[in-house]
């Protein structure tokens, strides 16, 4: 079994691959004594390129955090109603436990299992996505269609970052654990139906 720490980790690189550089993160979300491989959440979050996960420069969840990221989709729509616990347990085909909500006035975000599913909403995304859309495209990172208006990953059978784009609104999925790139194209799908 890997630990969170090392599963972050491993995200956080397949999600580089997206991106030509990697963005820092303010804080991480995480809850407290989930990483028990020892490394930081913050040095963790920091290695997922800002544009791949919009949720790099969230701030810890507190009340006011997260009134402000129901705010964030405008209609009340949050990364967690995105992505419920029901949604993610049978995407990680175990019980994920109620998801870590965290986010501030320009996005959403939801952590399942300790960061084996991370799901990020950005309402005003567009900009963002078109971008490392872009950048994705120029190291042959394939789009992946039937989602949203349009959507792209990258990664492994263990560790995919997702992307898509519906309307304005730029999801990012993050899915580590045993078939992931087929999970993370399950959760985005199901994510997108909601939008």
């Amino acid at each position: 079994m890997i630990g969170t720490g090392t599963r972050r980790v491993l995200l956080a690189a397949a999600g580089c691959l997206l991106l030509a550089s990697c963005g820092a993160a303010k804080t991480s979300t995480a809850p407290p004594g989930a990483n028990p491989a020892g490394t930081s959440s913050a040095a963790s979050s920091a290695a997922i390129p800002a544009a791949a996960n919009p949720a790099a420069t969230t701030t810890a969840a507190t009340p006011a955090a997260t009134a402000a990221a129901a705010e964030a989709g405008g209609s009340g729509m949050t990364a967690c109603g995105l992505v419920t616990e029901q949604d993610a347990s049978t995407a990680l085909g175990r019980p994920a436990g109620r998801g870590t909500a965290g986010g501030s006035s320009a996005l959403s975000e939801c952590i399942y299992d300790g960061g084996a599913l991370i799901v990020s909403m950005k309402t005003d995304g567009k900009a963002l996505y078109d971008k490392s859309r872009a950048q994705a495209k120029a190291k042959g990172v394939p789009d992946v269609p039937g989602i949203g208006d349009s959507a792209f990953k990258a990664g492994t059978d263990k560790f995919c970052t997702l992307l898509f784009i519906k309307g304005t609104t730029l999801v990012s999925v993050l899915f580590g654990g045993t078939g992931a790139q087929d999970a993370a194209v399950a959760v985005a799908k199901t994510a997108a139906a909601k939008l």
